[in-house]
């Protein structure tokens, strides 16, 4: 406890981790072969392990009780993370493998306020920040970049690294403000309400800030060179969400019931003929970048309890759930410029991003029956189905000029069907 009716919370947690697979630094990045052509291996033998995490996060908490019917709390919980994943390629060059660093905080107020006896009213306001980058050194234009050659694991050393270094430089900021509300209310000695909203702001940025390429085994940086060398994007989906549901609860039943709907607004575009990716094709239909659609779902839920007796009860449950791509996933590699120059056999562009695709869908459906063997112990079997759509998947799209690409789209779908026992003991002595 603070003075003004306040608490407080502190924590903190270190972590460090040291990966299985050990490094032997036989090679550095910069050795080569010498004037007579007989390669020269400048590395001190050091041995260590390949990959490794060093990890700080906590939390601090304070709340307030100083209003009546009143609590507010502020909250922050951070994360700052460094390491660097384990490749087998690089055991004898660890020099040259990139480091990943990580930091993240999450932090706003919460307030609780009581409307009356049986309401109770919580709005929370958030902020949540995450900074990522993949570099071997941080500077891209460190000169160690330049005094070590292109990155080499072919001819007769063996199947790993023995000179150059990681070019990777990588990053991704995100910056989201989210605010939710919501309102439970017991409305008489039956029913039960609760309704709220979530609204949330994303502005995400990721890509690489420095490309480098090995014209004629020089070291040249590209930034910003579309289509090929594509400067960092930066992207401002809308998210939303809203609820109500009732539980009623009587002695001969329990029904709760409900419905959600779902908002999201990639705010990005993709071809509007996606057989001529980037308007780059001679004498077929014009093509130009199309608004991505807004995705708006419903999804209704429903639960039934029905006691038999005292000492058993039937429970059924019926509900559709929906589960929007991460923002990372659907606008990754999602700038179709690129494909101008995409020809029959030509380079493969890899999997090509989608901000337009639909959310996934899950309907299920489940039956259970519990019941009571004596006082102390008791069981449940449930059994359930659930039915899955528009599940993220890859479809291959043919050019006027017969090429082909990748793409992300909804193509799966699955089902699944299942059963879950439980058996509760409520003390074995004096467990």
């Amino acid at each position: 406890p603070l003075p003004g009716d306040t608490n407080y919370l502190v924590s903190a947690r270190a972590y460090h981790f040291e990966d299985y697979i050990y490094a032997d630094r036989l090679y550095n990045p910069t050795d080569g072969p010498d004037s007579n052509g007989v390669f020269i291996a400048t590395g001190d033998g050091a041995t260590f392990p390949l990959g490794y995490t060093d990890e700080w996060s906590g939390v601090v908490k304070l709340s307030n009780h100083s209003w009546a019917n009143s609590k507010i709390s502020y909250q922050a919980i951070w994360n700052n993370r460094e390491g660097r994943g384990t490749n087998y390629a690089f055991r004898y060059l660890p020099d040259a493998l990139s480091y990943q660093y990580s930091y993240s905080i999450s932090h706003g107020l919460d307030w609780t306020q009581t409307l009356g006896e049986a309401t109770f009213l919580d709005i929370s306001m958030r902020q949540n920040i995450y900074n990522y980058e993949d570099n071997l050194y941080e500077d891209p234009y460190d000169p160690r970049y330049d005094a070590a050659p292109q990155l080499n694991n072919s001819g007769t050393n063996g199947d790993f690294y023995y000179q150059g270094v990681q070019t990777n430089h990588y990053i991704q900021d995100t910056d989201t403000f989210i605010f939710k509300g919501s309102v439970v209310s017991q409305v008489n000695t039956e029913n039960q309400v609760k309704t709220g909203l979530e609204f949330s702001l994303p502005k995400v940025t990721f890509g690489s800030d420095m490309y480098f390429t090995y014209p004629e085994n020089t070291l040249v940086r590209h930034i910003d060179e579309p289509p090929d060398y594509p400067a960092p994007a930066t992207h401002y989906p809308v998210m939303g969400a809203a609820y109500i549901q009732d539980q009623l609860e009587r002695k001969d039943i329990i029904l709760r019931f409900g419905a959600r709907v779902d908002y999201f607004d990639a705010q990005g575009t993709v071809p509007s003929d996606p057989a001529n990716p980037a308007n780059a094709i001679d004498g077929a239909p014009t093509s130009y970048p199309q608004d991505t659609t807004t995705k708006v779902t419903v999804s209704p839920r429903l639960g039934v309890a029905y006691p038999i007796e005292d000492k058993a009860a039937i429970h059924f449950a019926y509900g559709h759930f929906t589960q929007f791509p991460s923002i990372g996933t659907i606008y990754a590699n999602s700038d179709y410029d690129i494909l101008a120059n995409l020809q029959a056999g030509s380079v493969n562009y890899g999997l090509m991003g989608n901000p337009d695709v639909k959310p996934e869908t899950t309907v299920q459906y489940e039956i259970g029956y519990k019941q009571i063997m004596n006082p102390q112990l008791g069981w449940d079997l449930t059994l359930y189905y659930k039915d899955v759509r528009d599940l993220l998947g890859t479809e291959f799209v043919s050019t006027y000029t017969g090429a082909e690409y990748a793409r992300l789209t909804n193509t799966d779908f699955g089902s699944i069907t299942g059963m879950t026992i439980s058996i509760d003991y409520r003390q074995i002595g004096p467990l």
